[in-house]
């Protein structure tokens, strides 16, 4: 394994709810950790039995990495992802626009087929991107229409010759 222990923070702290994992949280003296709310209500978030040193602990641990990611933009992209959309939504979409990228790579492609002086090296650079995304098409199950409902006809062609998608 070779993450690090900062990955492993950044990753359980994106898993919490945006709404305790976006705001400021507070210990009191006796272990419990509450978000931080001017209004004077309070919400429990964490309790330590008995051990407020971990509870501090915890609080600032979370309030270095709600920094970190607000100064990095750590959890915009996702968010803005979900922002509107249901996960349902978010992965049609991504779907469309990975159909539509394919189609343009596969037209590039033709394109340096075409060309009567193209490299070796970029025309299987530019084979290879079209494969990986083909195939990534291909095992998501990606639809081949893209932006606005266009047809992406080179996709469709590639897709109906991918073995299993007879």
């Amino acid at each position: 394994m070779n993450t690090s222990i900062w990955d492993m923070v950044i990753q359980a702290h994106s898993a919490l709810a945006p709404e305790v994992r976006d705001v400021e949280w507070v210990s009191n003296c006796g272990s419990e950790i509450h978000i931080d709310n001017t209004t004077g209500e309070s919400l429990r978030i964490g309790h330590f039995q008995g051990d407020a040193k971990l509870s501090e602990f915890a609080v600032a641990a979370h309030q270095a990495t709600l920094r970190a990611s607000r100064d990095t933009g750590l959890h915009d992209q996702r968010g803005q992802l979900f922002r509107d959309r249901t996960p349902e939504a978010a992965a049609v979409q991504l779907g469309t626009v990975l159909a539509w990228l394919t189609e343009q790579q596969l037209e590039s492609l033709e394109q340096l087929e075409r060309a009567v002086r193209t490299p070796k090296s970029a025309l299987a650079r530019q084979r290879g991107i079209c494969d990986t995304a083909v195939k990534q098409c291909a095992e998501l199950g990606v639809t081949p229409l893209g932006l606005a409902g266009a047809r992406c006809t080179r996709l469709a062609a590639r897709l109906a010759a991918w073995p299993g998608q007879q």
